[in-house]
């Protein structure tokens, strides 16, 4: 948690979070349960519907707080960029977290611009 609370690149720990390959939701969980950090919005995005649904009944508690979205495409750029999903506005979030994402992908998706 030391991280998010003295992150370089702000002077206050971040208020709003988008979690991209968020999986079953453990570091939503994780750092939810830690209320000095005051965040106030965690966005949590997956392309497995399993993981979603796993992510859901684990982060129900932290209510409103939380959302927890399928992005089938598995493209970050469609949660902001798609009319169909629209999950969050651009240039709402204070931190982009992705994390065990790269075992999933493939190696020209890891060296695409």
């Amino acid at each position: 948690m030391a991280s998010l609370k003295n992150s370089p690149h702000s002077s206050s720990p971040p208020k709003a979070v988008l979690d991209y390959g968020c999986g079953q939701g453990k570091l939503a969980e994780l750092v939810l349960q830690d209320e000095s950090l005051s965040v106030k919005k965690w966005v949590c995005i997956d392309q497995s519907p399993n993981m979603v649904h796993k992510a859901k009944e684990r982060l129900h508690k932290f209510g409103n707080v939380v959302e927890v979205h399928l992005l089938e495409s598995g493209e970050p750029l469609d949660a902001v960029s798609s009319d169909q999903l629209q999950i969050v506005q651009p240039q709402s979030m204070d931190l982009f977290i992705s994390t065990y994402c790269l075992d999933v992908m493939s190696e020209t998706d890891m060296h695409s611009t």
